[in-house]
């Protein structure tokens, strides 16, 4: 009989395999409402079971006051680079004063090993599968032909606005978007 030979593969970093961002600079007093929305714009945002709020949490400290940091947990890996690529150094409101954000893959500790973890752990996987079937989002568009995977931009303009346009100005509010689009991959 032949043996099948099997390779060693070197575990990843934590920040490597991490859905979930880090943020420091919030308003004290942001919202969860209010990240949420902010950051569901970088991917979808776990949920929580029991809730079925998103999975954003703003820190206080032991007087109950926010401490102007929290986590924001995303579905896919993905999504915490583009968070960190979009949302870090920029305000929450950019409209006011806010502070500037930091926003970087969170890091997690392990407090230490209970007996009922892997149990957990298991059922943590077995939740987060449940909402990424519920989704539709299994992972296989990673491996999808670059024709097969389409964008909808939605509320881009009034159409009652660009009706009243000159054929030169719909060309160059085209020629825009094509351009802001292609910075996020390319454009068939």
């Amino acid at each position: 009989l032949a043996r099948k030979a099997f390779k060693a593969v070197a575990p990843k970093n934590a920040t490597e395999t991490t859905t979930a961002v880090y943020i420091t600079g919030l308003p004290f007093n942001a919202t969860t409402t209010e990240v949420a929305k902010t950051f569901s714009r970088c991917g979808i945002i776990r949920r929580d079971d029991k809730t079925g709020e998103p999975k954003v949490r703003i820190y206080h400290d032991e007087l109950g006051l926010p401490k102007g940091d929290g986590i924001v947990i995303f579905l896919k890996r993905p999504s915490v680079d583009l968070a960190v690529d979009l949302m870090h150094n920029t305000p929450l409101r950019p409209s006011d004063l806010s502070p500037i954000m930091t926003v970087q893959p969170a890091q997690f500790t392990d407090k230490g090993n209970t007996s009922n973890s892997r149990g957990k752990r298991s059922q943590r996987k077995k939740q987060l599968q449940k909402q990424l079937k519920q989704l539709g989002w299994d992972g296989d568009d990673e491996e999808m032909p670059l024709y097969l995977i389409s964008a909808v931009i939605e509320n881009l303009f009034d159409p009652k606005e660009i009706q009243n346009l000159g054929a030169a100005k719909k060309k160059t509010i085209i020629e825009d978007v094509k351009t802001e689009a292609g910075r996020g991959g390319p454009i068939l």
